[in-house]
């Protein structure tokens, strides 16, 4: 089974493809690098058969955005203010090429989210906030609940109080489909938990 855990030394970085030049050569050159001077917490999926071979990563680090910048409909609701607020940053994620489609995405973003919740108790975040690198995968974070902070931005953000009640339920990667999914992180009740 496959299992996220803190990038170390074990790791082999240098073997990673994921198909995108950048995503790539962050881990393979700065990523240790960004974790030993604490620029980002970076994680790692491996699998049981081989837990030095990454199958995917992503990393975390803290934030700011302007209170403006969060979409009105979330802002008014939570009257949340308009000056920065802490967030946390889903700086990069990473899938290699030859576990597409496989479900690594999922259990990473999952991890993320939990672990940017689970920092939120101590360190208060408002939200977890992404920059897409495209509109392909603009649509695979608003799969999940992600919010476009603008209709031509490719950032997004999921309210930590959102993802609360995600984890409150219950989260299980492999229980609902996407949709439900999607309407769990929107906070609309379904008969099967995530």
């Amino acid at each position: 089974m496959n299992h996220v855990e803190p990038l170390d030394t074990h790791h082999k970085r240098l073997a990673f493809t994921s198909g995108n030049e950048v995503l790539d050569r962050y881990l393979h050159e700065i990523a240790y690098q960004a974790k030993r001077k604490s620029l980002a917490a970076i994680f790692v999926a491996v699998g049981e058969d081989d837990p030095a071979t990454i199958l995917g990563y992503y990393t975390l680090s803290t934030y700011t955005i302007e209170g403006l910048d969060i979409p009105a409909v979330l802002r008014t609701t939570r009257k949340l203010p308009s000056h920065r607020v802490g967030a946390t940053l889903l700086g990069r994620l990473a899938v290699a090429m030859h576990v597409r489609h496989k479900g690594i995405g999922e259990l990473l973003l999952i991890d993320a989210l939990k672990q940017a919740h689970e920092a939120s108790r101590t360190v208060a975040s408002t939200c977890v906030v992404v920059d897409a690198i495209d509109e392909a995968i603009i649509l695979y974070y608003e799969r999940f609940g992600f919010v476009r902070v603008a209709p031509d931005s490719r950032r997004l953000v999921l309210m930590m109080e959102t993802i609360a009640q995600l984890f409150s339920h219950g989260v299980h990667t492999t229980a609902a489909t996407s949709h439900e999914r999607r309407d769990r992180l929107r906070g609309k009740p379904r008969a099967a938990s995530w």
